[in-house]
């Protein structure tokens, strides 16, 4: 009887819980949970409970979303881990809030979009654990917040290294939305460092178009056309771009004249049919390494024990644990830097030399174990 009686009581918090859901207007996606036979008490300490907060969109995006979701359903340390989407900015503070609420151990938010509302709820909510993927970094002294980013320019080194390792002409372009847009500098900046790093001979032109504000520069659709079609005729024939508006929109004119790009921001593959015969591989940062890492410092720290983080990357890859750590190391609040990478060649593959791809995959390498430097400053000089 007692038994019968447990097992109505978890379903009647299942059921009451979902129901809360849908009158938030929340959209619950999908549940993992390893050691617990349904929706378990987040706030006993018996579970280690995940939430996820997705960027707006649907989680099964092939970028951010989706690379984060899937890499907490991998955790091992979580006992339980689920996520919600997000339907408009509004609703950031609103999930986040649910998890709070509901006893759940770490929040992990996606995008920066999310960074004011995680910003207030680590303040808020002080004995949860917070991660922000792709946030900006934001000096604020609290103990509970950690923030993962990527390297904007080991995006785009990767990009100009195979940019140069496949062109035919001897002769690469970049389309990018304003230089006073600090993520498109360093992307853009990075694309110029790594064609250079390949073949000190290739001609590289990046464009940038600065005679507008940032907004205006990132939607500037017509301007890329003009880029594209001007570069075009100067003989490149590999394009690459930001993420921006502006970026995008330079990539569909390169893919309607038949020309090679390289895209980032998510595995374009799969969201744009048309651009496959183009399209040499999208770089992608790299979410599962460092989301882990930090998913399991905080379980450790709840559990009481104390690993030493390091402060700057590469934190995935863990350095011994000295016998004393400082209050900072038990849960690694604040900015840590993560690695990037690229989506597979798909039908690509065959027309990549293989030399290339290795030296690709040298150079990515490299990159991830700081043994190679893109020469991009941090900040525009």
């Amino acid at each position: 009887m007692a038994l019968r009686r447990w097992f109505v009581r978890r379903w009647l918090e299942t059921v009451l819980s979902l129901a809360f859901l849908g009158g938030l207007g929340l959209t619950f996606l999908a549940l993992n949970a390893p050691l617990a036979p349904a929706m378990p008490d987040c706030a006993s300490a018996r579970y280690f409970c995940v939430g996820m907060v997705a960027a707006v969109g649907e989680v099964q995006d092939d970028g951010l979303n989706q690379q984060t979701w899937e890499a907490l359903r991998r955790s091992r340390s979580a006992d339980w881990v689920q996520v919600l989407e997000t339907k408009n900015d509004r609703d950031y503070a609103q999930n986040i809030a649910f998890f709070a609420e509901h006893g759940y151990d770490v929040i992990v938010t996606v995008g920066s979009a999310a960074r004011a509302a995680t910003l207030e709820a680590a303040g808020k909510y002080p004995d949860c654990y917070f991660i922000g993927v792709d946030q900006p970094p934001t000096e604020t002294g609290r103990d509970n917040l950690a923030v993962l980013v990527f390297p904007e320019d080991q995006a785009g080194f990767l990009a100009g290294a195979l940019a140069a390792l496949v062109s035919e002409t001897g002769h690469v372009g970049a389309v990018c939305s304003t230089q006073a847009l600090p993520s498109s500098w360093r992307t853009c900046e990075g694309f110029r460092a790594g064609a250079a790093y390949v073949d000190a001979t290739t001609q590289v032109n990046v464009l940038y178009n600065n005679a507008y504000p940032i907004q205006q520069a990132a939607r500037a659709t017509t301007w890329a056309e003009t880029s594209v079609r001007m570069l075009l005729s100067a003989g490149v024939d590999v394009i690459f771009a930001d993420s921006t508006a502006t970026g995008q929109a330079a990539l569909a004119t390169a893919v309607a004249q038949r020309t090679r790009i390289i895209a980032t921001g998510g595995d374009r593959y799969r969201q744009w049919p048309e651009a496959r015969p183009y399209l040499l591989t999208s770089i992608l940062p790299l979410v599962e390494p460092g989301l882990l890492t930090l998913v399991r410092a905080a379980a450790r720290a709840q559990a009481g024990v104390m690993p030493c983080m390091p402060e700057e990357r590469p934190f995935f890859a863990l350095p011994p644990v000295p016998d004393r750590c400082s209050a900072k190391q038990i849960f690694p609040a604040g900015r840590y830097v993560g690695a990037v990478g690229y989506a597979p060649f798909y039908e690509q593959a065959a027309l990549i030399p293989l030399e290339a791809q290795i030296r690709l995959e040298t150079i990515r390498q490299a990159l991830t174990d700081a043994r190679l430097e893109t020469g991009v400053p941090a900040e525009k000089p």
